[in-house]
């Protein structure tokens, strides 16, 4: 016994071994926080798709097709829920530039 404790004192291999142990561990913790940060990230870009879709909680942006036909209520209130989507604010800008005319 003593001399197996001798030699795991002062064998390189063994050395090294109880020095890689800690840093295993940090290793699986890392990657598990990683995994998780992944799956976050995935849930974070399909919000952003359906933001630049145009899709955030209102519902989908309505056509160019549609916004022509409402009234500046409905126009104003298209903008409001969807004035991150390019489209729809153009759209509603000629809708108010044709009720204004």
């Amino acid at each position: 016994v003593a001399d197996k404790a001798a030699h795991e004192a002062t064998c390189p291999l063994a050395v090294c071994q109880r020095m890689l142990a800690p840093l295993r561990a940090r290793v699986v913790a890392l990657e598990a926080e990683l995994r998780s940060q992944g799956a976050e990230n995935e849930q974070l870009l399909s919000r952003l798709a359906a933001l630049e879709a145009g899709e955030a909680g209102e519902g989908a942006a309505p056509s160019d097709a549609a916004v022509q036909e409402m009234d500046l209520a409905a126009a104003m209130s298209a903008l409001r829920a969807h004035a991150s989507v390019p489209r729809v604010a153009a759209a509603v800008g000629e809708r108010l530039a044709d009720l204004c005319a």
